[in-house]
């Protein structure tokens, strides 16, 4: 078994992209501040945990020798990787609150809420990487339906500015919301469906301030966005992380000098280490699914796989979503892991709501290390390296113990996954690299070369 699992976890050195990644899972859910790092664990810990993970049978061969690799590797301190050395953006696990914005604790009714804690308790808990969904929308009261809110989406300021003087009586906002023109989503989702959505500008400035309380962290916002307005965009939402200085362009140069004296530019020079981005004070990456919101376009950047129940479904859980190349392409550094089920809503184990089972979703046991570790084998059999991103639903759920409550120790399932996959890209051996520049990009836009050195 453990010839096998080497083999699963052993990435292809053939493609520079698919270099074995260095990782320290400790620098991502420590105590920075304090700057203590965790103890290696011990062989009793390891069987401890073992027993724990594998309570009712549930893989136990499996997340045996996954256990075994990966807590072989010994616990490093903030900022270092074997040898001493950072690791790049790019080899590094980041747990992914999926839906981050449509959480149970300012006003998403938690049946119908992708996480059950807000977006800054969403960071304390381990989160690294936030989903959010964003609109460009008017929103206003119906005198005639009891005040009842109603809203009007745009896809740019041109179909706004062109709106009817009934509509343009409501001020144009950049909101956060789930699906608002679908009737499975809109304001039925919310705890009052007399509030209005939130505007994202909320959420930046908890992710600001959480950032400033933790100077050597880095967070990562993705955007599912439904307009293409970056001014707009910057306008009314990111002008202030802009301003301190956070935001490191992944499609554009940065203030940021690289090894050859140019603006780093990821395109050129790859992804920065993350001591080198804490130094600078570039600790805010912003993906977009939009080429032209002024931000790093994801699909770029990143292979993934497919998301809602096909991403839990044995058949289709390791295949690309439409939009992504393929898992293993090797032209794109990063890869995004979803795990989570189409309809979200917590299970009566976790929640302790009297609902019949068949229509929830139980996220102490969806979300256990386990199941995840199901999800991860099998992509990595298929995109030959470890993810850079695991997003989930209810991330601060997830263990074998039905009676366990989110909040309880030890960490939820998606927290010790990541730990887990990144004392793998730990334990793997090191590879150095060396950038050739060529004249022009490639059929990517690529304009480097990375030939390997031993």
């Amino acid at each position: 078994m453990r010839k096998i699992i080497d083999r699963i976890l052993t990435v292809s050195f053939e493609n520079p992209d698919r270099q074995a990644r260095i990782v320290n899972a400790d620098q991502y859910h420590g105590d920075f501040a304090a700057g203590r790092s965790k103890p290696s664990r011990t062989t009793e810990d390891i069987v401890v945990r073992i027993k724990r993970l594998c309570r009712g049978g549930v893989m136990p061969v499996l997340v045996l020798a996954l256990l075994a690799i990966f807590s072989a590797a010994p616990a490093l301190g903030p900022g270092q990787a074997q040898g001493g050395t950072s690791p790049r953006y790019d080899e590094v696990c980041w747990l992914a609150g999926h839906n981050a914005y449509a959480n149970s604790e300012p006003d998403y009714a938690l049946l119908t809420a992708n996480q059950g804690i807000s977006v800054d308790r969403q960071l304390d808990k381990g989160a690294r990487c936030l989903l959010e969904d964003i609109y460009l929308m008017r929103q206003k009261r119906n005198l005639l339906l009891f005040d009842f809110p109603e809203h009007k989406t745009y896809t740019s300021l041109t179909q706004a500015n062109n709106e009817s003087d009934y509509w343009k009586q409501a001020p144009l906002q950049v909101v956060v919301a789930h699906e608002p023109d679908a009737f499975q989503g809109g304001y039925k989702l919310l705890k009052n469906p007399f509030n209005f959505f939130r505007e994202f500008r909320v959420d930046v400035e908890l992710i600001h301030s959480w950032l400033d309380h933790h100077p050597t962290e880095i967070v990562t916002i993705v955007l599912e966005s439904n307009f293409a307005e970056p001014c707009f965009l910057k306008q009314q939402a990111l002008q202030d992380v802009y301003d301190a200085g956070l935001v490191f362009l992944a499609d554009g140069p940065n203030d940021l000098p690289a090894p050859d004296g140019l603006p780093w530019e990821v395109k050129r020079h790859g992804w920065p280490k993350i001591d080198y981005m804490v130094s600078h004070n570039k600790r805010l990456v912003i993906l977009s699914n939009q080429r032209n919101d002024g931000n790093g376009y994801q699909w770029n950047y990143m292979t993934e796989n497919q998301y809602g129940l096909d991403s839990m479904t044995a058949a289709t859980r390791a295949q690309a979503r439409s939009e992504s190349m393929n898992l293993d392409d090797p032209s794109r550094s990063l890869f995004f892991m979803n795990y989570f089920p189409d309809a979200s809503i917590s299970g009566p184990n976790c929640s302790g709501l009297n609902i019949p089972a068949d229509y929830t979703t139980n996220f102490c046991e969806a979300n256990s290390t386990p199941a995840i570790n199901t999800l991860l084998l099998r992509n990595l059999a298929v995109s030959q390296r470890l993810p850079n991103y695991l997003a989930v639903d209810f991330l601060n759920f997830g263990d074998t113990d039905p009676n366990a409550t989110p909040d309880s120790s030890p960490p939820s399932g998606p927290v010790q996954m990541t730990e887990l996959i990144n004392r793998g890209w730990q334990a793997q051996p090191h590879v150095q690299s060396a950038i050739t520049l060529i004249p022009e990009p490639n059929a990517d836009g690529f304009i480097r070369f990375l030939s390997l050195r031993p």
